[in-house]
């Protein structure tokens, strides 16, 4: 199969990174492992996150799609967008077009929008 998954989930953040407030999107790589990433959502309950970031971020069933060859591969990175948004259009026309065309650079074919 040739194509190319990615991901883009929001407000999963490093371990240890402490951003707060600021607006920004945070690549993180393919090989990302769950254990290395928490939330910083404060509007949701974090409880299912804070258990198995599966739950926003599907790690292990897309490794499992491209070990049984379902899907060909995950893309290098993932998207997350973290900090408070008030400006949809800016998201849309600035924030979105950005995050497509660097998924366009890395040859994406498909991907998966978490609105966590």
């Amino acid at each position: 199969m040739d194509s190319r998954f990615s991901g883009k989930i929001c407000r999963l953040v490093p371990r240890g990174q402490g951003i707060v407030g600021r607006s920004q999107v945070l690549e993180l790589p393919r090989d990302v492992k769950a254990a290395e990433l928490t939330t910083s959502h404060t509007h949701i309950p974090q409880d299912a996150i804070m258990a198995d970031v599966n739950v926003a971020l599907p790690l292990d069933a897309l490794r499992a799609m491209v070990s049984d060859k379902q899907i060909g591969e995950i893309a290098p990175r993932f998207f997350s967008l973290i900090g408070y948004r008030s400006q949809a259009d800016e998201v849309a026309t600035q924030t979105a077009t950005k995050i497509a065309a660097a998924m366009e650079d890395d040859g994406v074919t498909h991907a998966l929008i978490v609105p966590v």
